[in-house]
């Protein structure tokens, strides 16, 4: 009996090792973390603007300017970010007590008259940031400068007029400036606690604006833009990521330059290498957007891919967050709550709330739908044919515009003929408006021109036609999912407008219409109809020029749309003229040849009117 007992006790013994030098080192991982996050809240607690924290052992940091020794070296040492080129934290490793923490507080583009308010950047285990902004570009900090409105106006998102408006001031209203634009007719104020635009000629200009910076790019503070790494592989605890997480003021969207993609955040993402050569985007709240027309929402993963030198080439199709990308974002949370004082959530996967009661028979007359990603009980009606009244009534809908993934829907008599319901009615799609001149203004010839294919989340040039006599026209964009529409004004005699369409302004979902308008002193007097098509989120124009042999430039393009032609065009100095070609097709190749003294100013346009700059500027003399 002995005997056969013994081999079962031994097993037992084996086990109980096992597991407890498996269960120690967890435990001394979360004991570390634990005390990491605590130190957190007397090292880096509350950072002024435009510096970095050495937030837990181990931090390095490299610096454009000679520095002390000592500099930077010790948990809650401070520095700024002008002089700093990069900043690196250590992975975990337990025997040493370490694992890197640092934090940055960047001023990105908030203005200098929102006192107090920053973008945090968290740097978790081995994680590298590189800063990418040249120190000449960046814009001093000045005194502002209080003006006030003389004559009512909007307060715009970018200082033009075909951008969006952020809200009206009125006459008499003080505002603080704090920059101006390139040519100093608009400036930078705070309207509603968001930064915004207003015109100079509409306030009482007084001395000292001609004093403030020039703001000729979004990106012109430090840290604004950046490369960063992760470490990749397997990590020694889920306790212990290797991440970095940007969170921006609530409430608010900040530009960033990300691995050479300009992006928008508002307001929390976590970072890191999830393979070589790949880059995950987790939105924990919030929602982040891409110049290249990718749009993510909180509880989503966004794949990016880059080239050996770590610039993003192409975005995967966002994707549910995973557990484990979720357990990164709790950590990172834990260790902001730390940093700025406040309670931050750490979930960022929405809840479903519970789906209503509904019959479980079915009727002859009752089909079940699954809402997937995305749908609307407007595209659900639309895609069975069917009545959203009835659909509500049916379900027991308490909102019919709070449904969710994975609710089961019963759909009632489908095909029986689509009703919408009375407050979601989409307006009317109009016929153009022809061979018609009213109050001198000619609408004979007056239409948009482009785009006509469809549009993408980001800017897009909108154009159309003259009509003659007009003094402004207006560009509307409507969401034909949901009600919600946009519209951007342009003085005559412009021909053309760049608009921001996201789903901030105009909504989600796919199915879209746009027209644009005439105007004589604010009265519409021509409408070119509505313009119907789809919104797309993934493809994007991409032009690059490279010397592949002696005195040879090979330009190549891709993502244009197939009924579009492509122009090409560049500065030769050595004929003193501009070169172009023109080509069809969504991609190819221009070969321009004898090229000894480079290629200047080059620039791509498509006939929808999409444009890029072909880099690097200059391209100089093939070898």
């Amino acid at each position: 009996m002995m005997s056969k007992i013994r081999p079962i006790l031994i097993l037992f013994c084996l086990l109980t090792i096992t597991w407890q030098s498996m269960a120690q080192p967890t435990a001394q991982c979360a004991d570390l973390v634990e005390r990491a996050i605590l130190a957190l809240e007397d090292n880096c607690n509350r950072l002024e603007r435009n510096t970095a924290c050495y937030g837990y052992n181990a931090v390095s940091a490299i610096f454009s300017q000679i520095v002390p020794s000592d500099y930077f070296t010790r948990p809650a040492d401070k520095a700024g970010l002008l002089d700093l080129l990069s900043i690196q934290t250590t992975p975990l490793d337990i025997e040493n007590d370490r694992w890197g923490i640092a934090v940055m507080s960047i001023q990105a583009n908030l203005p200098n008259t929102l006192p107090g308010q920053a973008v945090t950047v968290l740097l978790l285990g081995d994680s590298t940031i590189e800063n990418r902004v040249n120190p000449l570009d960046i814009a001093p900090i000045a005194t502002p400068v209080q003006v006030a409105i003389q004559t009512a106006t909007d307060a715009r998102t970018s200082p033009n007029d075909a951008s969006n408006t952020v809200g009206r001031l009125n006459t008499g209203e003080m505002l603080l400036v704090d920059a101006l634009n390139n040519d100093g007719t608009w400036l930078r104020v705070v309207v509603n606690n968001l930064p915004a635009w207003i015109r100079r000629d509409a306030t009482d200009s007084p001395t000292g604006l001609n004093d403030l910076p020039v703001i000729t790019s979004p990106i012109q503070s430090p840290m604004q833009a950046f490369y960063f790494t992760t470490g990749v592989g397997n990590i020694a605890c889920q306790e212990a990521p290797n991440t970095i997480t940007i969170k921006s003021p609530e409430n608010m969207t900040v530009d960033l330059s990300v691995n050479g993609v300009d992006i928008r955040i508002g307001s929390t993402i976590t970072l890191r290498n999830s393979a070589p050569n790949e880059l995950s985007f987790t939105v924990q709240e919030g929602h982040l957007e891409t110049s290249t027309g990718e749009y993510v929402e909180a509880g989503d993963t966004l794949i990016a891919h880059t080239d050996d030198l770590g610039n993003i080439v192409y975005w995967q199709e966002s994707r549910p967050a995973t557990d484990e990308e979720i357990g990164f974002g709790d950590v990172a949370n834990r260790a902001l709550s730390a940093v700025l004082g406040e309670d931050i959530s750490t979930s960022i996967r929405p809840q479903p709330t519970e789906a209503p009661t509904i019959t479980d028979t079915l009727s002859m007359d009752e089909i079940v739908h699954i809402v997937a990603r995305g749908e609307t009980l407007f595209s659900i009606a639309r895609r069975y044919n069917a009545s959203m009244p009835a659909i509500v009534a049916r379900n027991n809908l308490a909102n019919p515009r709070n449904i969710f993934v994975g609710q089961r829907l019963v759909i009632p008599n489908p095909n029986s003929g689509f009703v919408g319901l009375e407050d979601m009615q989409q307006p009317p799609l109009s016929p153009p408006v022809t061979n018609v001149t009213v109050n001198s203004v000619d609408c004979s010839n007056f239409k948009g021109i482009s785009p006509l294919q469809g549009m993408m989340l980001g800017d897009n040039t909108f154009q159309w036609t003259a009509a003659p006599g007009a003094t402004s026209y207006r560009v509307i964009v409507t969401n034909l999912t949901e009600p919600r529409s946009v519209a951007f004004d342009a003085p005559a005699p412009l021909l053309s407008l760049v608009g921001f369409i996201d789903q901030s302004t105009v909504g989600g979902n796919f199915d879209f219409a746009w027209r644009v308008q005439a105007l004589l002193n604010g009265v519409v007097v021509c409408d070119s109809g509505d313009y119907v098509m789809q919104r797309g989120g993934v493809r994007y124009l991409t032009v690059t020029w490279e010397c592949v042999v002696p005195n040879t430039i090979v330009i190549t393009y891709s993502g244009v749309l197939p009924e579009d032609t492509i122009t090409a065009k560049f500065y030769n100095p050595l004929t003193a003229q501009y070169e172009q070609q023109t080509g069809r097709g969504q991609s190819g190749t221009f070969i321009f040849y004898n090229m000894v003294a480079g290629a200047y100013f080059g620039t791509a346009v498509t006939s929808s009117g999409e444009q890029v700059a072909l880099l690097p500027d200059p391209l100089f003399a093939c070898p």
